[in-house]
């Protein structure tokens, strides 16, 4: 199995956690549901703001963000880091796990320490 940072890419399913589940939408009316077809449009819109911030800052937007996420503390750390919860089989601790990646974005962290 391949190794990038001690991490099994083969068994790797996420980079960064986002609210996924118990989200209520309309469509001929109100329906609870979650998954990535919620969480992916949430992190798209949060690195939307996260490039937004960096622009009125005068810094280059972010960019493929893994190339930084895998190798670079001040970036892990801005993350908020997933400690509690399951997904499947796989258990939630500190630092990257298989259920929560790096963690939840921190716009206001992650506009700061990105290069």
């Amino acid at each position: 199995m391949p190794l990038f940072l001690g991490i099994d890419v083969a068994k790797a399913k996420l980079d960064v956690a986002s609210l996924a589940d118990d989200l209520w939408f309309y469509t001929e009316g109100y329906t609870q549901a979650g998954g990535t077809s919620f969480s992916s449009p949430i992190t798209s819109g949060l690195m939307a703001v996260l490039n937004s911030v960096r622009t009125k800052a005068g810094k280059p937007r972010v960019g493929w963000l893994n190339s930084i996420l895998y190798t670079n503390k001040d970036v892990q750390a801005a993350l908020k880091d997933v400690t509690s919860g399951e997904s499947g089989s796989q258990q939630a601790r500190s630092g990257w796990d298989y259920t929560s990646g790096w963690g939840a974005l921190d716009i206001k962290k992650l506009a700061d320490v990105i290069p």
